[in-house]
């Protein structure tokens, strides 16, 4: 067990914590050696192929793309252990404060449109998930400019992340909620295919519902957080 693993970890996750740990030792290592290599050509850098310093570049691209990724599946493995504590948290409050987290684009508009409203649930990570869904509506948009409207106002306790983008076809509305899943190459679309998994997997662990929802869209794919009945209220 290293010094970064709490003694308090179930056993597979001392397994996960320590394989995640394990391989992005070796990722950073990769993601060094190219400056390294750079460094070295310097004194030789007029007859170094062009070619040579975009594959290092790609090198480190792909380095920081896979330890992206082993962050996300650690994450979606230690949901189910997470031993975060459900309190009434303030639904306003909540979503201003995972907009401040977000790095959000700044061509990407967030419009607010919320009623009072509480919720029994584990605050930190409706914050997560509020997070996972604005930066999949940024990410998938199809274009650099863009707005998200977030609403709990007449959805019947549910919060709702909405924009205007490209949307999503009805036959791969479940399909995206499943690890690995990305509807477009990597190369077009940078992502780990794990953000609305580890979304819902959220959402579900406080027995709530994560979905699409159809013809409430704003031109664009519509998400909506159901949380279960009796951990929400409005007032």
């Amino acid at each position: 067990m290293t010094a970064e693993e709490p003694r308090s970890l179930q056993p597979n996750n001392r397994f996960v914590s320590r394989l995640v740990h394990d391989l992005r030792a070796s990722l950073r290592a990769v993601n060094t050696l190219p400056d390294w290599i750079v460094e070295d050509l310097e004194t030789v850098s007029s007859s170094v192929p062009s070619d040579v310093y975009r594959h290092l570049l790609d090198i480190k691209s792909k380095a920081e793309r896979a330890d992206r990724l082993i962050l996300s599946v650690r994450e979606y493995c230690e949901i189910d252990t997470a031993t975060e504590c459900h309190v009434d948290c303030d639904v306003i409050s909540t979503i201003k404060m995972a907009i401040e987290q977000s790095a959000l684009p700044d061509d990407f508009k967030v419009t607010l449109d919320l009623v009072d409203q509480k919720c029994n649930v584990p605050q930190k990570s409706l914050v997560r998930v509020i997070c996972l869904l604005l930066d999949n509506a940024c990410r998938h948009h199809g274009k650099d400019v863009g707005n998200i409207h977030v609403t709990n106002n007449g959805t019947h306790g549910a919060i709702w992340v909405c924009d205007d983008g490209q949307g999503i076809l009805e036959q791969y509305a479940e399909q995206v909620f499943e690890p690995f899943t990305t509807l477009k190459s990597q190369d077009v679309i940078e992502g780990s295919g794990f953000g609305l998994a580890i979304a819902r997997k959220y959402v579900e662990g406080w027995n709530g519902v994560l979905h699409i929802i159809e013809g409430k869209s704003f031109g664009g794919t519509s998400i909506e957080i159901s949380l279960p009945e009796q951990t929400h209220y409005t007032s």
